[in-house]
């Protein structure tokens, strides 16, 4: 009696409703007194949209990794609370470790390699492209139909399924864990920003001046590269035109939103950011790949 008392008053299982694109701990990197700048553009003829906000109150859309089908809002929203929540609370660590010039473990060089990947393809407009590929795709099998809700539901499941896939690619994931990781600071009165599609990929992964870039403060930057005079590169130019150069892309490659951590950035980013056509050098993905400076 005492159990089944006991089992009765047990709290609720929290069903994460919000999923966030952009994890909370890496926004906070940007806030100040606790607020960060988001920028959005509404509509294609209008102004930015600047708004002081908390990291919980942007990068999110609701229930965007949720399944369909499941026995419980539990097993349904898994994606969220499960494999990104593990993804991020990883790449928290690592990236903590990182700050402190701590050595770090297999385990956190694989979390930082999987939370840029996961990065690349969680935003709700990666999403939505995979799921009109999977459509398209499907159109010549007998019986499906687009506008079935149950075909729609089918679709959805399928691209949270091949979410995992990408992310955790027996072929893309060992091939980026072979890159060795560079943290640079970057000394300049500008601050990066961040968006949505926040990562920098270079032409190919495989050849040797391969590398993949990330923003993962105001002030810091992180390069995968294989080899160290990529990084070199990079770190060596001076900061003021490496912070230019990186806002410009980071920007022009942003589907959604842009986040700063001060409005300094404010006329750079109204000059840059149109969310509604894809930037020049784009492929189909919308992504742009770069060259070594």
């Amino acid at each position: 009696m005492a159990l089944e008392a006991r089992a009765r008053y047990l709290p609720p299982v929290s069903i994460p409703v919000d999923h966030h694109y952009l994890p909370e701990f890496y926004l906070r990197r940007w806030t100040r007194a606790g607020k960060l700048y988001r920028y959005v553009r509404p509509i294609e003829s209008a102004r930015i949209h600047q708004k002081k906000v908390s990291p919980a109150a942007v990068g999110y859309e609701s229930h965007l990794y949720s399944y369909t089908t499941g026995d419980s809002d539990h097993e349904r929203t898994r994606l969220e609370h499960s494999y990104f929540q593990l993804i991020d609370d990883r790449a928290a660590k690592a990236l903590v470790k990182l700050e402190n010039m701590e050595p770090g473990s297999a385990i956190d060089h694989v979390g930082l390699v999987q939370f840029v990947i996961s990065l690349l393809h969680r935003s709700p407009r990666r999403m939505d492209y995979l799921r009109k590929e999977l459509t398209k795709r499907m159109l010549d099998v007998t019986g499906f139909d687009p506008s079935r809700t149950r075909d729609q539901n089918m679709i959805r499941d399928h691209v949270n399924d091949l979410l995992v896939d990408l992310i955790s690619s027996d072929t893309v994931l060992p091939e980026l864990v072979g890159m060795k990781v560079f943290r640079v600071p970057v000394h300049s009165m500008r601050r990066l920003v961040t968006s949505d599609i926040p990562i920098m990929l270079s032409q190919g992964t495989r050849n040797q001046g391969a590398f993949i870039m990330l923003p993962y403060a105001p002030d810091r930057l992180i390069i995968f590269a294989r080899e160290e005079n990529v990084a070199l590169a990079f770190s060596t130019q001076e900061h003021d035109v490496l912070v230019n150069g990186l806002n410009d892309a980071i920007i022009r490659q942003a589907q959604q939103v842009i986040i700063a951590a001060d409005d300094v950035e404010r006329a750079f980013i109204e000059e840059r950011f149109n969310p509604f056509t894809a930037p020049d050098g784009a492929g189909d993905d919308g992504l742009i790949r770069w060259i070594v400076p």
